[in-house]
């Protein structure tokens, strides 16, 4: 379903001629054995939002000049989605209850929530020796953006999208996202917001699941990975895929 909609919504044509053109390709046989579409997220909520986002991507295609409208509440889903799989929002249990009882936010889970660099930043304001004004620009709440940075960057590993996706599929993942960016003036930048907002959960998350996190951005990986099958050379990509297996199997050998 979510693959037939992003090949509806994509505009530009040399896309999707690769698109269907590596729709029939080997990968598709192999997309079943994927570690991350066997993964099914504990929390009910998350398939539901799921589903839910990916209907309002249907409407956001067909509603015209109101398109904004289910565009917008499918990005909110999905941000909702990611912050509900990182552990950072909690909803009642029962999803009838969701009414009744309110949500709840779990801050201790965000990297925001550490106490030492408020007393740092008040301290280096308060007892270093320079004009206010530059001691404010020197010490500031911009010290999380190399937190974030760093804690993106610890996540977004070789190792944890081997986890995911098998070590095979990051080759034509590469160059299903160079071939996308490529032509990005003629693409729908639903993609980008899509991903940009798995990636924003992700790095204010303090423990994020590789498998949790990148669950509702699985549709786009596929994608970007079918993608990337138009520029693929079965000669590296099928190797690449038998030492994934071997890999994969190596700890239950």
């Amino acid at each position: 379903m979510s693959l037939e909609i992003f090949q509806t919504i994509g505009n530009n044509e040399h896309i999707k001629a690769a698109f269907r053109k590596a729709e029939y390709g080997p990968i598709l046989a192999c997309a079943g054995l994927i570690p991350l579409f066997h993964f099914n997220p504990k929390n009910a909520y998350v398939l539901i939002i799921f589903v839910l986002a990916l209907i309002f991507l249907l409407l956001y295609r067909g509603a015209g000049k109101l398109g904004i409208i289910p565009l917008l509440i499918s990005l909110f889903l999905l941000l909702l989605g990611n912050l509900i799989v990182g552990g950072i929002v909690y909803l009642p249990s029962k999803p009838l209850s969701v009414v009744k009882n309110s949500i709840s936010i779990n801050k201790e889970q965000t990297i925001f929530f550490n106490e030492a660099i408020p007393r740092l930043i008040k301290y280096h304001q308060d007892e270093i020796p320079l004009p206010h004004k530059l001691n404010f620009l020197l010490y500031n709440n911009f010290v999380y953006l190399p937190y974030w940075l760093g804690n993106l960057g610890h996540f977004v590993s070789l190792k944890n999208f081997f986890d995911v996706l098998l070590l095979a599929n990051v080759y034509p993942l590469f160059w299903g996202i160079r071939l996308y960016f490529k032509n990005l003036q003629c693409q729908e930048r639903l993609f980008v917001a899509w991903m940009a907002i798995t990636l924003v959960v992700i790095a204010i998350n303090k423990s994020a699941d590789k498998f949790n996190s990148l669950y509702l951005a699985s549709p786009w990986l596929l994608y970007m990975i079918l993608l990337g099958m138009h520029r693929t050379k079965m000669k590296i990509y099928l190797p690449f895929l038998v030492l994934s297996f071997l890999l994969l199997l190596a700890p239950k050998l």
